[in-house]
């Protein structure tokens, strides 16, 4: 919510105007595009042009689509994935009510003294290079207003569609439903990056292993010696390359969409 005056509201936005997605792994699981006004925006961080991402969103109201690299712009000005702040700046490209300018000197006058010189400036580009990298507009027209979404196992496509009183008896539900059902679950679809592991390099010293915080990494029992990731389970969140021996860097990330 963005207003001249104080808000009070803290409730849910059930209706959007423009809805921003950060992370555009969310299209093919979330309904992003539930309850978007007809005419309103859907603000991508993608490296895809709008007509890619409405492949994604087969059905919906008439909406407008943007979209925008943030994460390139955060990792040339910041040095990492952040795409936060370039996606305000990308935001001031399409809304009135905030301008490029207003979202810089407020940025400057709320965080010069809290972080170094480098940083803020750093934030300031990424922001003006996000407002200016916006994509031509797509459009995505159909039936319904609704995004296509990705079924649960157990065929429910959101809570809402859960009983609302009542009690549920554990041996009744699917059967996946059950203690240590993590395997059996894709949250592979989650990441952005993803791990490129070099057998030749690699040492098998173990510490992605220790450090693994899903247990994605796959080892032979019989040599003890590291086999790869569990790219099902992996989450792409790059501990594994950082703990990774410098002189040896037999792990490195790469973009989720790079072949």
């Amino acid at each position: 919510r963005i207003s001249d005056s104080p808000i009070t509201i803290y409730s849910s936005v059930t209706d959007p105007d423009i809805v921003i997605v950060l992370d555009e792994t969310l299209l093919s699981v979330v309904d992003v595009a539930e309850g978007l006004k007809e005419d309103g925006v859907l603000l991508v961080n993608t490296e895809h042009t709008p007509a890619e991402v409405r492949e994604q969103i087969v059905e919906g109201h008439r909406y407008r689509i943007f979209t925008v690299d943030a994460t390139a712009i955060s990792r040339k000005h910041l040095g990492r994935r952040m795409p936060n702040t370039p996606m305000i700046g990308a935001l001031t490209g399409l809304a009135d009510v905030l301008s490029t300018d207003e979202v810089c000197e407020s940025f400057k006058v709320n965080y010069t003294g809290v972080f170094t010189k480098d940083v803020v400036e750093g934030n300031l580009r990424a922001i003006r290079e996000a407002a200016d990298s916006l994509s031509a507009p797509g459009e995505a027209k159909g039936p319904g207003g609704r995004a296509k979404l990705a079924k649960a196992m157990y065929g429910n496509e959101s809570y809402k569609e859960l009983p609302r009183a009542g009690y549920i008896v554990a041996s009744e539900l699917h059967p996946h439903l059950r203690a240590g059902n993590a395997e059996d679950y894709n949250t592979g679809a989650w990441r952005a990056d993803r791990p490129v592991w070099d057998a030749e390099k690699c040492t098998h010293c173990f510490r992605c292993f220790i450090f693994c915080p899903d247990s994605a990494i796959t080892f032979d029992a019989e040599t003890g010696k590291m086999t790869g990731h569990d790219l099902v389970h992996c989450k792409g969140c790059g501990i594994c390359a950082e703990v990774c021996p410098p002189k040896v860097k037999a792990i490195t990330m790469v973009k989720e969409t790079s072949k």
